[in-house]
């Protein structure tokens, strides 16, 4: 897993995308998943349905995310969290973040994105529980 996440702060290096949230994404996969993704279970109409029910969970701590932050995209969550954007390809914009105290200040998107993962795999574990 720890390898499959590698590239996440590539994505939002693209300031798209946030790491944190598809960095959370992750657990749930490995909770709710298909292990195959060719798995002739999975095209089983009552398996279809369940998995439809876990993506419309997902989704909606997605939204809650985005709620938080008033979106998903890096760019904009840093600017919310730092005042301003920063180019994380850039060296001296690096350095700025880091002396802005961006390390710190940008933890909150992955800890907010684990919480909400967090619930979600504690909750009533059936696929059909409600978010």
């Amino acid at each position: 897993m720890l390898k499959a996440a590698s590239f996440i702060s590539a994505v939002a290096s693209t300031r798209e995308n946030s790491g944190a949230l598809l960095g959370g994404i992750m657990p749930l996969g490995l909770a709710f998943g298909r292990d195959r993704p060719s798995d002739p279970e999975w095209k089983k109409p009552e398996v279809d349905v369940d998995w439809q029910i876990v993506r419309r969970r997902i989704t909606g701590r997605c939204k809650a995310f985005r709620a938080e932050f008033g979106s998903t995209m890096c760019s904009v969550i840093r600017r919310l969290l730092m005042g301003r954007d920063y180019d994380p390809l850039d060296p001296e914009d690096r350095r700025q973040f880091a002396a802005d105290g961006g390390i710190q200040k940008c933890r909150l998107p992955p800890e907010v994105a684990a919480r909400l993962a967090a619930a979600l795999i504690l909750e009533d574990e059936s696929p059909s529980a409600t978010p």
